[in-house]
């Protein structure tokens, strides 16, 4: 039934993602050949273009992650939702999970657009590039990798921090019935006011890696268990639909 519930959401979402992520990776790649083959007369014109693709896949994916929740869980369709053999902890697992891996495919198409610039902007020049950087980095080539997996599993955390803040704020503003949405942006600043409090004590530039990058990564788990048990209590024990 998880499985059932992420790929409702995901197919729900994807209608409208996977157009706008094909769009902007076939016009990336025809940027892409424009540099390379040098056209600067057409640069502004897919500039612009490019930039609109992206602003309407960020809008796109906030209003996503908003909706499926708001409307699936706190609206009519949470009477269907709650009815479903399911409890209420796997039911906000699933709207997390589904609006994290729709986030993910847009954060992969916006690098894979970058790339796609970089590569026809360096042109034939491209190996001869990475190789040169691969002999210059060589001796910290290790280090590079254990911090670039360390900045993803830190990205993905803070991205499903951010997903289930934005949940807790919709229920705790949802306690208001008539007043839910001012309620629910008025929670938001609030928690980020709490959070941003709870952690200043921390001063991360004192540190030395790895420990900084380990209570960093603490801090974002603890965020995001917080976020999880107050919607959780509030779905649990004060969810109102009427």
């Amino acid at each position: 039934m998880f499985g059932k519930l992420i790929k409702y959401d995901l197919k729900s979402m994807a209608k409208t993602m996977i157009p706008l992520w094909i769009s902007v990776l076939i016009l990336g790649g025809v940027f892409s050949i424009q540099i390379f083959i040098k056209r600067p007369d057409v640069f502004n014109i897919f500039i612009v273009i490019l930039f609109a693709l992206f602003t309407a896949i960020f809008v796109m994916n906030v209003i996503f992650v908003i909706q499926r929740f708001w409307h699936g869980l706190l609206k009519e369709e949470g009477y269907l939702m709650f009815t479903l053999p399911v409890s209420e902890r796997m039911l906000i697992i699933s709207k997390a999970v589904s609006a994290l891996m729709i986030s993910i495919g847009s954060m992969v198409v916006y690098l894979l657009v970058a790339y796609m610039i970089v590569r026809g902007a360096v042109g034939s020049d491209w190996n001869e590039m990475v190789n040169r950087m691969m002999q210059e980095f060589e001796p910290e080539i290790s280090v590079m990798v254990q911090w670039g997996a360390y900045g993803i599993a830190l990205s993905i955390l803070e991205l499903l921090a951010t997903i289930y803040h934005a949940y807790a704020a919709m229920a705790i503003g949802h306690l208001s019935n008539r007043y839910a949405l001012p309620c629910a942006f008025v929670a938001y600043i609030g928690l980020s006011m709490v959070m941003g409090f709870a952690t200043s004590w921390i001063d991360y530039f004192s540190m030395e890696y790895p420990v900084e990058g380990m209570i960093l990564l603490l801090i974002t788990v603890c965020e995001i268990l917080v976020y999880h048990i107050v919607t959780e209590v509030i779905l649990t024990k004060k969810l109102n639909l009427e």
